[in-house]
């Protein structure tokens, strides 16, 4: 019941949007699509770009995640948002505190992208792979076989996605042919069950920015 509960709320940050990137304290913000086209909204609350605005961005080249793009020194906006989205962060300060987000770092190497968040028991781990085009699934399947005992996630709760989760705090999506990864097996101050909830949580958040925002 709980994660039927998430997949509402998720549905509600769909609707809403997601807040955009915020710096972490200490380091530079995290990449972001500056030269890509505005991306038009569904939310109504935000404007739409100026004709001059737009005219200048369609000559520009797009930064946006169009299928197996993730090469470069810095990650694709798309990528890069499980270190800096705002919603992310909300629901990382909720289940780890404001540490957690002030600490976190991250590391860009051959298509995957990971963020640490520091917590008592070591490290709230989130990642993007995101693989070489027709491997995805592959990539998928071999991350999942990592983690004995992970049971297929199914019915509402998994989005229409390929999912999986473990008892005690590993949950994977592929979306996109991205794989998103959400380790929380670290935060031993939480019970197992209450560890895996708390993945579950953050993916849904993701995966809700994922599908409302054009990056």
């Amino acid at each position: 019941m709980r994660r039927a509960g998430l997949v509402l709320a998720a549905g509600v940050i769909a609707l809403a949007g997601c807040a955009g990137p915020v710096a972490a304290t200490g380091e530079s913000p995290a990449p972001a699509a500056s030269s890509a086209a505005p991306s038009p909204s569904a939310s109504p609350s935000r404007a739409a770009p100026s004709s001059a605005a737009a005219s200048s961005a369609a000559a520009a080249p797009s930064t946006a995640d169009t299928g197996h793009t993730a090469t470069g020194t810095t990650p694709p906006a798309k990528i890069s948002m499980i270190c800096s989205d705002k919603e992310v962060l909300a629901r990382i300060t909720a289940l780890a505190g404001a540490s957690a987000v002030a600490g976190r770092t991250s590391t860009w190497e051959d298509g995957l992208y990971t963020c640490r968040y520091p917590v008592k028991g070591g490290a709230l781990v989130v990642s993007v792979k995101q693989p070489a085009a027709g491997t995805e699934r592959a990539w998928f399947d071999q991350q999942r076989s990592r983690y004995p005992g992970i049971a297929t996630i199914d019915g509402l709760t998994n989005f229409g996605l390929p999912g999986a989760s473990t008892g005690d705090g590993v949950v994977l999506f592929l979306n996109d042919g991205m794989t998103l990864t959400i380790d929380a097996r670290q935060m031993t101050d939480h019970a197992a069950s209450q560890r895996s909830d708390d993945a579950y949580a953050l993916a849904s958040v993701v995966i809700a920015c994922w599908r409302h925002d054009s990056f």
